[in-house]
């Protein structure tokens, strides 16, 4: 049971191996980009997080989002 909740919180708190992956071949598509060439490092982050938010929602349509904090609650 402990390596059980061990697996969950490490997936909780860095994310599963597999989509990492994907998260890493998206950054690397935006970073060389031509097309966003121009953007600043700032932007970039900014672009990299809205393509990981959406490839997510994608991935998982019916999950809802959830935190300890309203676990106690």
């Amino acid at each position: 049971m402990s390596t059980k909740f061990k697996k969950w919180f490490y997936y909780f708190k860095n994310g599963h191996e597999f989509l990492l992956k994907e998260e890493a071949d998206i950054i690397i598509q935006v970073r060389f980009s031509l097309y966003l060439k121009w953007m600043n490092d700032k932007q970039i982050k900014d672009t990299v997080r809205k393509l990981v938010k959406q490839m997510y929602k994608d991935k998982f349509p019916n999950a809802k989002r959830w935190s300890l904090v309203n676990l106690f609650k």
